[in-house]
């Protein structure tokens, strides 16, 4: 009996490490939008029955930011866009995602 018990830990133990949780998550995402002139990248899961961009990300520079409620259509007339231009004419190019 103890053995089975040792086994089933070893086994949960294998599937649920973080180092597994993270190989996972870097293959279920896909970039969405990815401009040229700035170092950020938009990641998103996709939701192929339903047709929408779900739990999408946001890499800056080496930081992620996390937005578990943003939906979008997958539709790439309405999909996300990320423009780095100079909005308030301050000389700084801003971030914005439409």
């Amino acid at each position: 009996m103890w053995y089975k018990i040792l086994f089933l830990l070893v086994m949960v133990n294998t599937f649920y490490n973080g180092q597994s949780m993270t190989t996972v998550f870097a293959e279920s995402k896909k970039v969405i939008s990815k401009p040229k002139e700035a170092n950020v990248i938009l990641y998103a899961n996709i939701d192929r029955k339903n047709g929408m961009y779900r739990d999408l990300d946001m890499k800056i520079d080496e930081g992620t930011r996390y937005f578990p409620y943003w939906v979008n259509v997958t539709n790439p007339s309405y999909a996300p866009r990320i423009l780095y231009n100079d909005l308030n004419q301050d000389k700084k190019k801003d971030l914005t995602i439409v």
